[in-house]
């Protein structure tokens, strides 16, 4: 087999990068100022992505997370485990104990500022604490915070926290820009 009959990963990751940067815009281009609703198409349009890659196991909409003692604020990707049983369930909203989640993805536009970059991982972190808590210890939850930014050139790029039970504890990353 020759290298030209390899799979080219970044191409494909580049592409998927460049469909994300075409579309993100065109709900701000036709109605501008109007931010709630600019953010619930760049989340669709996440959940969308992650549909199309994820096993069909796994179940990806908008929702909370609830325990006997509280519940989360509205998560803007859910993914559930489709095996686990969810309280509540209507189209993209869904509402599910900690057990079935396999990821809780937070989605913004741009922060303004370490302060409210902090302030965001925190409130992921609390979350996370509860949930495993509500777990009576058991290490099943994966959480993770997405932000898609523009950096001062304008080119778009993702950075944030995972929480993943494999290397036990939150782990900062981000992506060059593409």
């Amino acid at each position: 087999m020759g290298e030209d009959d390899m799979p080219d990963f970044l191409a494909y990751h580049k592409s998927l990068n460049a469909e994300l940067v075409a579309i993100k815009d065109r709900v701000r281009n036709l109605v501008p100022r109007h931010w709630p609703t600019d953010g619930l198409f760049k989340e669709s349009v996440l959940r969308h992505v992650l549909r199309r890659h994820l096993p069909e196991s796994l179940f990806v909409g908008t929702g909370f997370i609830v325990t006997e003692q509280t519940c989360s604020r509205q998560i803007d990707v859910l993914v559930l485990d489709k095996q686990r049983p969810r309280l509540f369930c209507d189209g993209d909203l869904a509402i599910a104990t900690p057990d079935a989640v396999r990821a809780a993805i937070e989605v913004k536009t741009g922060l303004d500022g370490p302060a409210e970059i902090n302030s965001v991982i925190l409130k992921a972190a609390e979350d996370r604490a509860i949930w495993y808590r509500a777990l009576f210890g058991c290490n099943n939850i994966f959480a993770l915070f997405v932000c898609l930014a523009s950096v001062g050139n304008g080119n778009p790029r993702s950075f944030g926290l995972a929480w993943t039970p494999e290397r036990g504890g939150f782990h900062g990353y981000h992506t060059t820009t593409l």
